[in-house]
């Protein structure tokens, strides 16, 4: 796991670096920009056409009491089991970071985090459920933005551990 201090001053990035960060890395994603809301899964999946589970979500949780930080990417109908994220992340208490947390860590504003062109190398853990699509929509650096890539260049380019993260249809995220 990786610590950070939340005490930097934050460095903002957006899909301008996204793109940067993708020509550099040379692989076949792309940014989209379909010009409507796109403030929660169900809209993004509307806006492109797609069914709300190639849409991920980028979560970056934190333990107070280590200061270690990780993003956790899952499909975007999915809830984080927090109890499961604890047990293959070794945060002892993984809690979800605050906005500030989110941008002092990634580099990205909530909303629009990309699963990989981070402000820093970042410890990264996706559900087992993600590696079952070939292409999925991820945060495109910006709430207006989504990145279309393949979930094989998430795993090579984060280096992520594979994992069951989620809870199962139909329960709450368990915190105990």
């Amino acid at each position: 796991m990786v610590q950070h201090s939340t005490t930097l001053p934050p460095r903002e990035l957006g899909p301008e670096y996204l793109n940067q960060y993708i020509r550099e890395h040379t692989i076949a994603a792309e940014l989209i920009a379909p010009g409507m809301p796109m403030g929660t899964v169900t809209q993004a999946a509307q806006a492109i056409g797609a069914a709300e589970e190639q849409i991920l979500k980028s979560l970056l949780f934190w333990d107070k009491a280590t200061g270690t930080s990780l993003l956790a990417i899952a499909c975007g109908n999915a809830k984080i089991d927090l109890v499961l994220l604890a047990a293959v992340s070794q945060l002892p208490q993984p809690r979800l970071a605050s906005a500030a947390q989110v941008l002092a860590v990634t580099g990205y504003c909530p909303g629009g985090v990309p699963p990989i062109g981070h402000a820093a190398p970042l410890a990264v853990i996706v559900d087992r459920q993600v590696t079952a699509l070939e292409t999925a929509y991820g945060g495109g650096g910006s709430e207006d933005f989504l990145l279309r890539i393949k979930t094989q260049d998430i795993l090579q380019l984060t280096g992520a551990t594979v994992a069951t993260i989620v809870a199962p249809h139909g329960n709450i995220a368990r915190t105990s």
